[in-house]
């Protein structure tokens, strides 16, 4: 536990709680969505989430996949950001992205030289790839148009750990941009009972 404690301890942690039920409605919600995963409307509370083609919902017999990171992103959409799972922003510049992935990626890019002047995967391989550190992608990316604010979050919920790979992430993004442009933290989500 100590060793987790350590690799969290730079990091500002947000926690967002959930009930049994959330996560009991997304359950039943992948029930009706796989094998097909063609009718987003199936989702609920989530509907909106898996109609923007921002957010990754599984397709494969895996029920909880995604439910932490979506319940997350709901969460700061509520707060007035547009939030993406889908959007690649650090990776392996030899990985190829296809689909959705591509293209989320790109608007998200493009959406970052606009607002801040930075690519993250641009400073990634300027600064790190020739000495083989490995960065892994964020799970989610927000931006609030309003406030011209990004977010940038690892989601772990319940045991689930903060791997080195994605501690060095957060910190070089917490790194390359200002605080007052830019939260990066852990979400940290919890059930809170029934």
């Amino acid at each position: 536990m100590q060793g987790q404690a350590d690799l969290v301890s730079a990091l500002e942690v947000r926690e967002f709680r959930y009930r049994s039920y959330h996560l009991q409605s997304w359950i039943d919600a992948h029930e009706k969505w796989w094998p097909k995963c063609e009718d987003p409307s199936v989702w609920g509370c989530f509907a909106a989430q898996a109609k923007s083609g921002r957010y990754s919902f599984s397709n494969r017999n895996q029920a909880r996949r995604h439910f932490a990171e979506t319940w997350v992103g709901r969460q700061l959409e509520r707060c007035g950001y547009i939030c993406w799972t889908n959007a690649k922003i650090l990776r392996k510049p030899s990985r190829s992205l296809h689909g959705q992935y591509a293209s989320q990626t790109r608007f998200v890019e493009a959406l970052l030289r606009e607002s801040l002047g930075i690519v993250p995967q641009v400073e990634y391989e300027k600064r790190y790839l020739s000495s083989g550190v490995r960065l892994k992608n964020v799970d989610i990316v927000g931006f609030h148009c309003g406030r011209d604010h990004w977010v940038f979050t690892e989601v772990k919920k319940d045991r689930d750990r903060l791997h080195p790979e994605q501690r060095a992430a957060l910190l070089f993004l917490r790194e390359l941009f200002p605080t007052s442009r830019a939260d990066v933290f852990v979400a940290a989500v919890q059930t809170r009972g029934r």
